[in-house]
């Protein structure tokens, strides 16, 4: 293996050689991503060959993943010091290590020749976007449509950069440029004030602090730099591009993912493709807000809180198990295991140790407050006492064992996570950056070959082939979607069928229990007009065992419903991207611009806006059902009767009162009836809505394929028509920047 200055020199010369621009979009675009890709190796062989004391620890996973909250436990007692919110918040990124001196935090601000750079790429992205436009006037405020395309011109440290310029206010530039400041602090509130206009979503310098440094007299800490990054799924690039730069300075990472879909196919991704490309080593994946999964769940209202979270962790094994399978076998051996943990039950644990448990006087706000009585609500048993509440909140809090990971798995094992992430970071890096040049040295040949190959009567062929591609590339795509769109909607309609009319599967008033109850009256006799007293034996509803017995058949209609939608989503998912690959591979070598256009689509479509219907968020649905029921079957009208009789016969009078039991059964059936359908209902609306949305964002694939294809062939004919026009220069040039690239190649895989 080369040493890192070695390597560091090989790639500044190949970044050196790259540096020129061109003319030639193919080859512009080709230099640019290779450009960018060896930008990035090189500025991570320093950090990772860090053979230093601290071990890095980076806090990591999608938005709202509990990030923030998890260390806002963790380290400051549950106060709200790293900002939290529905939105992004942090920006660049926070760092904290111990000091065995005083509280302080040390301020980065971009230096001038890192905004100079900011500046220059974000004019560069300027300068292609008003070139777009320039050739496609019509794109004029379709702001979805120019992001499509200028993925495929601009590069992502460009688009960032012009993020940043645009966000920067006077005040804010007036920092750039400005030395690092330390400023020390006595306390969480301090800090807590400092950070927010430092690091929140509106905060005055956020889009010039490149880097927040803490520093705590902790011993939890002592050994490790924890690092707080933004969101895996950050719709602000340039913060999810600094966080991809900055996670080559980290050996191991917590993995957050909120534990309703913990491990889903974002976070798949996101371990495959970044934290093994910069070779982590150490993955421990964090199952947060994991309270959220057990409160006012009624399947496990017989249950402990321990046999609960038992049941829902060996259910969660199965489906870490299965996912795991889908990762790469270096990822895979990277993911050393999964912890669950509740953030806002740690905090309300040592909120309550604060003033001995007295709920009182205890600071809890309205979220922690809500928690504390909701998890009582459902587990009244294991917080019936101060210590039974203890226990419960540090079970479910969990943060023993992460500590136990903290030291047991990351600082006892530091040299050899250390060694590793060396290793492993060198192998990711070379086989991206190798990916990278092949795609490049790739369009440069197919450009190659084309030029090489034209004559007039071939050029004709080809023109005419680009000008039938509508025919051959985008009605066999739109036709694959529209079939995949249909077959869905049979899919569900069955499923959906057999829910309402199958008799094991519906939910039906049969379910009612009954019971016989002796009912006391009085009557005025016939004869003497004497009152009298009497009773009798009639039939009504059981409360307790036809709840229970509704509730079961509801669960299980919502089991049902949430299992076949899984499967019916799985393999539509499946079958649309394997049509999908077949007609990619089939394009024509000269659309290669055009598949990159059809892959970023293919992948805003499957990977983001289709994976918010992977699943029914069924069950507010289904509590919200079982608890209007169980008040209906409660109400005092259905055991309630007329027992005060006018004048009749004894017989008469017990007759009187057996109709009116028939009456209250007949009224809680057909309550039952009318509930039962409502809940049944709301669940398959819910799915209708799913269904509907699918199709749309289907439509609207569907639309944008065939818009921005034939903007992409268009522009295509446009151009291989100008070009021809300077073969020659244009020869020279893509066989000498082939040249160029298989060198660096070669170089770089040590030939």
């Amino acid at each position: 293996m080369r040493t890192p200055n070695e390597l560091k020199e090989i790639l500044s010369s190949s970044i050196e050689q790259l540096s020129q621009s061109s003319k030639i979009k193919e080859v512009e675009g080709a230099r640019n991503r290779v450009v960018e890709g060896l930008r990035k190796y090189l500025a991570g062989i320093d950090d990772a060959s860090n053979k230093g004391e601290l071990l890095w620890l980076g806090i990591v996973g999608q938005m709202k993943a509990g990030k923030s909250s998890f260390l806002n436990a963790w380290l400051f007692n549950g106060e709200q010091v790293l900002p939290t919110a529905a939105t992004p918040m942090t920006a660049g990124l926070t760092t904290l290590r111990y000091t065995n001196g005083k509280n302080r935090m040390q301020i980065c601000y971009y230096s001038q020749e890192d905004w100079d750079f900011i500046k220059e790429e974000a004019a560069q992205y300027k300068e292609l976007r008003d070139s777009l436009l320039d050739e496609m006037p019509g794109l004029k405020g379709k702001e979805t449509q120019i992001a499509d395309l200028m993925s495929q011109r601009a590069t992502e440290s460009q688009r960032s950069s012009a993020e940043i310029v645009d966000m920067v206010t006077t005040e804010a530039a007036a920092k750039i440029g400005s030395q690092d400041i330390e400023i020390e602090f006595d306390n969480i509130v301090d800090l807590h004030s400092m950070m927010k206009d430092l690091v929140g979503a509106h905060g005055t310098y956020t889009s010039v602090v490149s880097m927040l440094n803490i520093y705590l007299k902790d011993e939890r800490i002592k050994g490790l730099c924890i690092v707080d990054t933004p969101g895996v799924n950050d719709p602000v690039v340039s913060r999810e591009a600094k966080t991809n730069e900055f996670l080559a300075k980290c050996h191991g990472v917590f993995m957050l993912s909120r534990a309703e879909r913990a491990m889903d196919n974002k976070d798949v991704t996101f371990m495959d493709q970044r934290l093994n490309s910069v070779g982590v080593n150490t993955i421990f994946f964090i199952e947060s807000q994991f309270d959220d999964l057990l409160r006012n769940n009624a399947q496990y209202k017989e249950f402990t809180l321990a046999e609960a979270i038992a049941d829902v962790q060996n259910k969660h094994a199965i489906h870490f198990n299965r996912q795991k399978q889908n990762l790469q076998s270096v990822t895979a051996n990277a993911l050393c295991g999964h912890i669950y943990s509740s953030a806002i039950a740690y905090t309300i644990l040592l909120k309550l140790k604060e003033v001995d448990f007295d709920e009182a006087k205890a600071a809890l706000d309205e979220t922690e407050f809500y928690v504390l009585r909701s998890l009582r609500e459902s587990f009244p048993t294991d917080f019936a006492d101060r210590w039974s509440t203890a226990d419960s909140l540090s079970q479910l809090a969990n943060f023993k064992a992460i500590e136990d990971v903290v030291k047991n798995d990351f600082l006892n094992n530091a040299k050899t996570i250390k060694r590793n992430k060396f290793k492993l970071y060198f192998e990711g890096q070379n086989k991206e950056v190798q990916r990278i040049l092949d795609n490049a040295i790739g369009s440069i040949q197919a450009e190659l070959d084309f030029f090489n190959s034209t004559n007039l009567d071939l050029l004709n062929k080809q023109i005419q082939a680009l000008k039938d591609s509508s025919d051959s590339v985008i009605s066999p795509l739109q036709r694959v979607i529209d079939a995949q769109a249909k077959r869905l909607q049979s899919d569900w309609k069955a499923i959906r069928e057999k829910a309402l009319t199958k008799r094991d599967i519906r939910v039906e008033n049969t379910e009612m229990a009954t019971s016989y109850i002796s009912k006391s009256y009085t009557r005025i006799s016939t004869k003497l007009k004497w009152t009298k007293s009497g009773s009798i034996s009639v039939s009504v509803v059981n409360r307790e065992s036809t709840k229970e017995r509704q509730r079961l058949a509801m669960e299980k209609f919502h089991k049902y419903i949430a299992e076949e939608w899984d499967k019916m989503f799985t393999n539509f998912i499946t079958k649309m991207l394997d049509e999908m690959v077949t007609r990619l591979q089939n394009l024509d070598p000269v659309l290669a611009r055009s598949s990159m256009t059809l892959s970023n689509i293919a992948k805003d479509t499957f990977e983001v806006k289709l994976q918010d219907y992977a699943m029914l968020t069924l069950s507010e649905l289904l509590i919200s059902g079982i608890k209007k029921m169980k008040n209906f079957i409660d109400e005092t009208i259905h055991t309630s009767f007329n027992t005060s009789l006018g004048k009749m016969l004894e017989s008469d009078a017990d007759k009187k009162i057996e109709e009116q039991a028939s009456e209250k059964l007949k009224a809680v059936r057909a309550g039952l009836e009318n509930y039962d359908n409502n809940f049944m209902n709301s669940i398959i609306r819910e799915g209708d809505a799913s269904v509907k949305k699918i199709v749309e964002i289907l439509r609207e694939m569907r639309d944008r394929i065939d818009i921005h294809l034939s903007e992409s062939i268009n522009n295509i004919l446009r151009e291989k028509t100008e070009q021809l026009e300077d073969k020659n220069r244009i020869m020279t040039e893509l066989s000498e920047t082939l040249k160029c690239m298989n060198i660096i190649k070669n170089k770089i895989n040590g030939n």
